[in-house]
């Protein structure tokens, strides 16, 4: 106990990994904040719907708070299963659409594509490109557009009209608690959205490519194995 009186809060945890969490925490938070402020906005009745879609948000938040402090050998295999990134990927777009109304947002898609793998997985890697291109891009739109290729199997691009990365930043935006000089004056952050997309990724034994141009905008091109 402090001078205060308070009780300081101490955790074993590893910095990197408190971190990641408290990021995968924010997210859902500022999901349902969206949505509740868009329902009062447009004087919404409740409905059954948005009661499902906050709820899995909310469940999201409960499986991350459970597993903080639970060492690796204790965390519980990933279910896999058949992801239709038609249905995943426009979720993600509407949600991302009511909490950023000043942007456009779309999506592209070839047809219908599938992939198998953990959903909150791919969801968490989608949500993460898509929210750092919202948070970084004040005015114009961003892009989602999803395509199979026979030579890498699954390309996944996200484009924006945002503030852009330097050519010296480019290097360093995947490391953990890396954030440029203009994302730290635009917004407030833990800088580690881009390092759980690289994690993801090598998981996924994919690649990723970025291109960028300050003040004009960024391209974040995924490529997966099907």
């Amino acid at each position: 106990m402090d001078d205060d009186g308070i009780i300081p809060f101490t955790t074993n945890l590893d910095p990197k990994k408190w971190a990641t969490t408290l990021h995968k925490i924010k997210t859902p938070l500022t999901i349902i904040k969206g949505q509740l402020d868009q329902a009062l906005r447009n004087n919404e009745p409740s409905s059954q719907q948005l009661i499902k879609e906050l709820l899995a948000e909310v469940n999201k938040l409960v499986g991350t708070v459970n597993d903080i402090g639970q060492n690796d050998d204790n965390i519980q295999p990933l279910a896999i299963q058949k992801i239709y990134l038609n249905k995943l990927a426009s979720f993600i777009i509407q949600k991302f659409q009511l909490t950023n109304p000043d942007l456009s947002l779309s999506l592209k898609i070839d047809g219908e594509i599938f992939i198998y793998d953990n959903e909150d997985r791919i969801y968490e890697l989608l949500v993460n490109l898509v929210e750092n291109a919202c948070k970084y891009t004040d005015r114009g739109y961003v892009s989602v557009e999803i395509r199979r290729d026979k030579e890498h199997g699954l390309l996944l691009s996200v484009t924006d009209t945002g503030i852009g990365i330097s050519k010296e930043d480019l290097p360093h935006i995947f490391e953990t608690f890396y954030r440029s000089p203009q994302a730290k004056q635009k917004r407030a952050g833990y800088g580690m959205g881009l390092y759980i997309v690289k994690q993801i990724i090598e998981i996924l034994h994919g690649e990723i490519e970025v291109k960028s141009t300050l003040q004009q905008g960024s391209t974040f091109l995924v490529k997966l194995p099907l």
